[in-house]
Formats: structure tokens, sequence, C-alpha cells
């Protein structure tokens, strides 16, 4: 029996660290790039650590679409390119938005939003080249999407 109790402490404090974790500020998450670490061991062979892992990831998913993002307010013709340098992750992912909305054939600024939301969380929510890519292709798609149209009128 003292055997389970030492486990049952063990697993307690386990429990407890992993709810530390998933209390990490999202910004954290993004700019260390831990998602891309814990998102592999999802599917490990350990069943302890893969169900650790998805429990963080699931977490931090979950404060990402809980995650209100500014209101875009600036006029189209002073959209900053996504490809201007520097600036922190917080600021890229506002030029997403402003990029995605100015390329929407009926601009809806809470759909662009979800469109951002939904490439951020699908690059397991960190910002790089591959996010970038990711937004230009989504970009690229609309105006594909909007000349195919008009085209048929």
């Amino acid at each position: 029996q003292s055997s389970n109790q030492l486990n049952q402490i063990i697993n307690n404090e386990k429990s407890i660290k992993v709810d530390k974790m998933t209390t990490i500020p999202i910004h954290v998450v993004s700019d260390t790039g831990i998602g891309r670490s814990i998102g592999p061991l999802r599917k490990h062979s350990n069943d302890s650590i893969a169900s650790v892992a998805k429990r963080l990831i699931s977490a931090w998913k979950g404060k990402i679409r809980d995650m209100p993002i500014a209101p875009v307010s600036a006029p189209r013709s002073q959209f900053p390119l996504l490809t201007t340098s520097g600036g922190s992750n917080e600021d890229i992912r506002k030029r997403a938005v402003r990029l995605i909305l100015a390329n929407m054939q009926h601009p809806d600024s809470d759909s662009a939003k979800v469109i951002e939301r939904d490439i951020f969380i699908a690059n397991e929510m960190i910002v790089d080249k591959n996010y970038k890519t990711k937004v230009r292709q989504k970009v690229f798609e609309m105006k594909r999407n909007q000349s195919s149209g008009s085209s048929k009128r």
C-alpha cells in the first residue's frame, strides 16, 4: 500500500506541475516555440507523457481561441506588409489580420481574425517563416478566388 500511496503523491505532484505550465502566458509559449517541442510528445509511446503533452497543447489552444485580437482600423493604403522585418509576434499577427482583411471580397474584421487565428493554431501557435507562408498562401487563395469569381460574371 505504501507503494500505491507514493505513486499517488508523485502523480499529484506531476499534475500540479502540468497545471502550472498551462498558466504560462501565451506570448511566452509563442515566443519560445515550446509548442514545437511539446507537440511531438503527443504521440509518445509512454501514455502519461502523451497525455500531459495533449493536455498542455489543448490548454494553450484554448487560450488562443479565447484571446481577443486588437481591432483593425487602418485604411487599406496604410497596411504594412507581412514581410516587414522586426516587431513582436503580436505585431506580426496584427499585420496578418490586416493583410487578410485587405484581400477579402467582403471585408469583415471578425472573419479576418478567425482566419488568422486558425492559421496561428494550425502552426502550433508559433509565429515564424512557416506561419507567414501560410498567411501569404491564404491571401493568394483569396485573390485567386476573387479573380475567378469576377471573370465568371
